[in-house]
């Protein structure tokens, strides 16, 4: 029998194989999410969600409140653009970024992202 869909053109180098060897693929941002996530439920699964800086149309930014005063906030650009956002917070640690690559001064509460990036930062 053949599959029902055709296999992609490029899927000797696009693959699971690849993703598993390549420590910056979505494989393992995936992996690191969900490990950072399991670490701080308290957090993430329990926490008070709110909603930062609603009217700014290039960032999508959240802040999650657990009952012992523990925060994070996660920021998406879903712009294609590159963006310096101040978010009015100072971060002690930077949770995920997922190109891995100095983000700016968070400790500050100014974050630089490329396009389409997201990160999470312990408050």
């Amino acid at each position: 029998s053949s599959p029902w869909m055709r296999v992609n053109d490029n899927y000797k180098d696009i693959n699971a194989a690849s993703q598993v060897k390549d420590p910056r693929s979505v494989y393992h941002t995936y992996r690191r999410v969900l490990e950072k996530r399991k670490e701080h439920m308290d957090i993430f699964v329990y926490g008070d969600f709110e909603l930062v800086d609603e009217q700014n149309d290039k960032i999508f930014a959240y802040k999650r409140v657990a009952g012992n005063g523990d925060a994070a906030l996660v920021v998406c650009n879903f712009s294609t653009d590159k963006v310096v956002w101040s978010s009015g917070f100072e971060a002690r640690e930077v949770l995920v970024s997922p190109t891995g690559k100095q983000i700016g001064d968070v400790r500050a509460g100014e974050i630089q992202m490329g396009p389409c990036e997201a990160i999470a930062l312990l408050l």
